[in-house]
């Protein structure tokens, strides 16, 4: 007889912290606003799978495909881990497992990302 065995993934909360500039003639907290809406919505749409890598190319991405956004200077994911403020309790190390380009972040067999709340998207447009 065959068995198989379901176990729970661990959840990798993570957050992103994003630096742009935009164009001279829009208003920079509006462009602030789309930035982090958008880093949210396209992150949290389509739910990632266990042990998939979190690109960061993908944020870059989703900056660059913005009108009002001249150039990404940079983008720079975090990791959460504070049961008291809803996330879970595993603390990632996010330097340990970036890829040797820096564009992705490597995600163990066992785990699986979120972003949870879209406070977790930051940024600041020049």
């Amino acid at each position: 007889s065959d068995s198989l065995d379901i176990t729970d993934a661990t959840i990798i909360n993570l957050g992103v912290e994003f630096d742009v500039i935009a164009h001279d003639d829009v208003n920079k907290n509006v462009v602030f606003n789309k930035c982090k809406d958008e880093i949210y919505e396209k992150l949290t749409e389509v739910y990632a799978e266990i042990g998939e890598p979190f690109y960061i190319s993908e944020v870059f991405k989703i900056l660059k495909n913005i009108p009002e956004v001249l150039d990404v200077v940079n983008v720079r994911v975090v990791s959460h881990g504070d049961e008291a403020k809803g996330y879970s309790s595993y603390m990632y190390n996010i330097e340990d497992n970036l890829s040797p380009a820096g564009r992705s972040i490597f995600i163990p067999h066992w785990g699986i990302w979120e972003i949870k709340f879209s406070s977790d998207v930051r940024g600041r447009v020049r």
